[in-house]
């Protein structure tokens, strides 16, 4: 009787979630999630088959009328749907039931159905018939700009083994392109900046970057909306239907979550899962309400400044694609009445938006292909409002606009399987009119097309942002000062003063010579953490800023956790996904001692940092069970790009500054891997750096540490923070990398005899995931570029580094005597952060990588570098496995452009 009862709760809960699917209250994992049915893998591998054959399913549901006459099977459908599936395509109903008993009595006549669609399809079995044609589309991410750029999501999916294609110049070539992508090939999207196109059966759900919000699944025709409203950074916006919110986060992406958003829906759920995603993609701009838009009063004080509006209504949802209409049209007339009542609330609703004071871009659209919910709209609500707004056309490169027939057909947009191979999509902008008071022109009243980037592409105004957003960072940050004071001593040592709480922090280091004692004044970094910490379980735990912890007296049982030991040879885990890579923890991973176990044990880390993770695995005792101590304080680090020169240098300074925070000298300190890594080229350089590292999945007993610190997250450093003017101790970490490694800082400027190094990107393997070891932006022409150095400066050295087989060691010698390093972007630009002072910096982009990528120009700025950049705009001098050819004419201006900044000052 459990089980009958088990699997009727199973056939009615999965159609309880697709429901909630069908509602958008949240994705297939989500929905499951939120299910009270415990067993989750059964709920979810029936919802995913009942999806993946909706059009098949919802076809014979129309045609045998089950909803007719059978009350159990809810009048929505979707009951009959998992019925349907598990009956006549899956392994068949399970132990009797009253469930099972309408379907049998319908046998006859759902076979009947079933043998008609087999016919019509050619196929022999029912689990051949056509799944959801969803699976044809090519797989779009969008890039979540809050949390990171595009080039760093494209350099982790090449690191992970992807190949980036070129991007074709015209449409045509760019849709073959994507219908005809391998499993491990991918590429920019042709229109809009921030996307990025997979093969169509790729699976995100589990990745890294979905999970912490990072990327966002999202169909391209959906990423419409937001570029096309195009708010800037600081506007005042209004999405008026807004769950569950992939629009409202692609605003705030493109908005550099500047500015206020007000949300609104007046389902409770559906607010509660728009707060979810606005949490997991790192939105603080938006102000949610839950409530009918079209009682919100918009002439109010709260809606004053509102200037942009999203209107993304309910609809038919005809254009997704695994609902396009079914193979008979018997219920025409039920859906005509359906799409008029639709078509008078979207009217009603566009309508109101026109209502905000100081409105004057207002986006309109919709998941539908019906005229009646599209061009209808727009036109009849038009017809109201033209002496004050008109239809913009947007995207002039756009292949498919307005159905023929209508007044504005040309300015409105349209998305399809066929045209775009998106979902079936629609969007009109209304924008309003200059009027003569406004403009002092007698033009105002006139219809014509005003000339503006951003309503052709949306996406670039970021661009023209960026150097505005630096500046306003430069204002509101001060550069920290540093006193550097330099004696012939075996140790050195730096002083961190904070007069306000008398703090201080020493480093005491073995060294070279060089170096002996290192003075800094106060740092408002460090002082800012200092102040912002919490403690709980007696002390035992305590959290800096939300970024780091310190933990006293923790015992580590490696029996509560999973996964591999790490450290294996690279050759023995060829193609090894990298989810298994990193641990699972499980309470009772870390434990401290408590006297109040029930006390609150709650402390936030901030969003998609593994640290909540480690939170969730820390679990109060009131008795350590036997272990074996460690004295030595440790730094627990999780890496993730531990491959990559640039993001591992993020983790050992952000191990570094809590050297300095702590107080710890730099060969007293462990580091505890806590990953499943194989072994990298960069691992020896941690005992370089420390004391050692241990990693955590070969511990085989309970480790009990005095003294635990988890590191901050390598994606949380300041290091990771590009637009800042000025980054805490940054040279001071130079000079600590570089005594550590033997490496003398005594080169001078000498203007007659200049080192010039050209950096050169090699294809190596450098992980798992590219078993081929294929990079990307590489100079095709590396000799000719040298020679004509040569040629144009015969007294300088020039010098050509290759860093795939060289020591660090030997990495830094070179550049410590560098005065321009000229290089093409990539993680080994990361050693300009040890060039001499008074160095440049010279970066080299091609044509498919932007040069929004900040993270050498940053290193530049911080160091006070002389910085250029060039990027090539010729789709001709980019040849195939990514050698970009670079004119010797552009190096030799470039280089000369860049000797004349840093030795004018000695000129004059």
């Amino acid at each position: 009787m459990g089980d009958m009862n088990r699997n009727s709760n199973l056939y009615i809960e999965a159609a309880r979630v697709l429901h909630d699917i069908y509602e958008k209250k949240g994705s297939i994992k989500t929905c499951v999630h939120r299910s009270s049915f415990q067993e989750k893998q059964m709920l979810t591998a029936l919802v995913s088959q009942t999806l993946r054959f909706a059009k098949v399913l919802e076809t014979v549901v129309k045609r045998t009328k089950l909803l007719e006459n059978n009350r159990l099977l809810w009048n929505d459908g979707m009951l009959a749907r998992v019925l349907l599936y598990d009956f006549m395509i899956g392994p068949g109903l399970y132990k009797p039931g009253r469930l099972k008993v309408v379907m049998v009595k319908n046998k006859e006549i759902i076979t009947s159905e079933f043998d008609r669609l087999l016919t019509a399809y050619g196929v022999n079995e029912c689990s051949e018939l056509p799944s959801s044609t969803t699976e044809a589309l090519p797989r779009y991410v969008r890039v979540n700009l809050i949390k990171t750029s595009v080039d760093e999501v494209i350099d982790s999916f090449v690191d992970k083994g992807w190949t980036l294609l070129h991007v074709p110049t015209d449409f045509s070539s760019f849709k073959e392109v994507c219908q005809n992508l391998d499993e491990n090939q991918f590429l920019r999207d042709f229109h809009l900046d921030d996307l990025l196109v997979f093969p169509a059966h790729t699976d995100f759900h589990d990745s890294r970057l979905v999970q912490d919000g990072t990327v966002i699944l999202q169909d391209k025709a959906s990423c419409l909306p937001a570029h096309i409203l195009s708010p800037p950074e600081g506007a005042v916006v209004v999405d008026s239907c807004a769950a569950p919110g992939n629009k409202t986060s692609h605003m705030a992406s493109l908005m550099g979550n500047k500015g206020t958003i007000y949300v609104f829906d007046h389902k409770e759920d559906r607010i509660e899962v728009l707060q979810e995603r606005m949490e997991g993609a790192g939105v603080s701009c938006k102000v949610a309400r839950c409530m009918d838009f079209l009682r919100v009063k918009t002439d109010s004080q709260t809606y004053r400044d509102v200037e942009y509006v999203m209107v993304d209504p309910s609809c038919s949802g005809s254009g997704i694609v695994s609902r396009l209409d079914s193979l008979t049209n018997d219920d025409a007339s039920v859906s005509q009445r359906r799409l008029g009542q639709l078509h008078k609330l979207q009217a009603q609703i566009l309508r109101h938006a026109f209502s905000f004071p100081k409105v004057k871009k207002i986006v309109y659209s919709t998941c539908s292909i019906n005229e009646e919910e599209n061009e209808q709209v727009c036109e009849e609500i038009y017809e109201k409002f033209k002496e004050r707004f008109k239809i913009k056309k947007v995207m002039k490169n756009w292949p498919e606009r307005g159905r023929k027939g209508y007044q504005k057909s040309d300015r409105y947009l349209r998305a399809s399987p066929t045209a775009t191979l998106t979902n079936g999509f629609f969007v009109a902008c209304f924008k309003r009119r200059k009027m003569k008071q406004e403009v002092g022109s007698m033009e105002s009243g006139m219809d014509q097309e005003e000339v503006s980037s951003e309503d052709d592409q949306g996406s670039q105004k970021q661009n023209g942002m960026d150097d505005e957003e630096k500046e306003e960072n430069f204002k509101l940050n001060v550069r920290c000062t540093m006193r550097l004071h330099v004696r012939q001593q075996r140790e050195y040592h730096v002083t961190t003063s904070f007069p306000d709480t008398r703090m201080s922090y020493q480093l005491a280091l073995k060294t070279s010579p060089i170096l002996s004692n290192l003075n800094v004044t106060k740092d408002d970094t460090l002082m800012a953490w200092s102040k912002s910490n919490t403690s709980i379980c007696n002390n035992s735990f305590t959290g800096f800023a939300h970024l780091f912890a310190k933990l006293e007296g923790v015992l580590l049982d490696s029996s509560f956790s999973a996964g591999p030991q790490g450290g294996e040879r690279i050759e023995s885990v060829l193609n090894q996904p990298e989810e298994k890579e990193f641990l699972t923890l499980k309470p009772g991973y870390f434990q401290i001692r408590c006297d109040n176990i029930t006390g609150d044990m709650e402390y936030k880390f901030q969003h998609g940092d593994h640290l909540v993770k480690w939170m969730a695995a820390l679990k109060p005792v009131s008795k350590m069970p036997a272990h074996q101590e460690v004295d030595k304080i440790t730094i627990a680090v999780t890496r993730y790009e531990y491959a990559n020169v640039y993001h591992t240098m993020t983790d050992w300074y952000n191990a570094f500054l809590m050297l300095l925070f702590f107080n710890v000298k730099s060969f007293t300190a462990n580091i505890l891997f806590i990953d499943s890594h194989p072994q990298g080229g960069l691992d020896s350089i941690w005992t370089t750096l420390f004391g050692g590292y241990v990693r955590a999945g070969q511990l085989t007993k309970p480790q009990y540490f005095k003294n635990l610190i988890w590191n901050i997250q390598g994606y949380k450093s300041p290091m990771f923070r590009h637009n800042l003017p000025s980054i805490p101790h940054i040279e001071i970490f130079r000079l600590f990398f570089l005594a550590k490694h033997n490496v003398q800082v005594t080169k001078r400027l000498n203007c007659e005899k200049l080192h010039i190094t050209f950096l050169w990107r090699r294809d190596y393997v450098a992980h798992p995931r590219n078993p081929r070891g294929i990079i990307s932006r590489k100079a095709k022409n590396e000799k000719e570029l040298e020679d004509s150095v040569h040629k144009l400066y015969p007294n300088h050295c020039i010098v050509s580094l290759r860093t795939e087989n060289m020591s660090m060691h030997d990495q830094l010698g070179v550049i410590a005597n560098t005065d321009i390093l000229v290089g093409m972007h990539g993680a080994g630009l990361t050693l300009a952060l040890f060039l001499p002072k008074n160095a440049g910096l010279i970066e080299l982009y091609p044509k498919y990588w932007s040069v929004d990528n900040a993270h050498f120009k940053a290193i530049a700025r911080w160091r006070n570098l002389q910085y250029t950049q060039w990027q090539n705009m010729d789709n001709k001098m980019e040849f195939p496995d990514y050698f970009t050819y670079i004119p010797p004419s552009v190096i030799q201006n470039l280089l000369s452009n860049i000797i004349g900044l840093m030795c004018k000052p000695y000129k004059d």
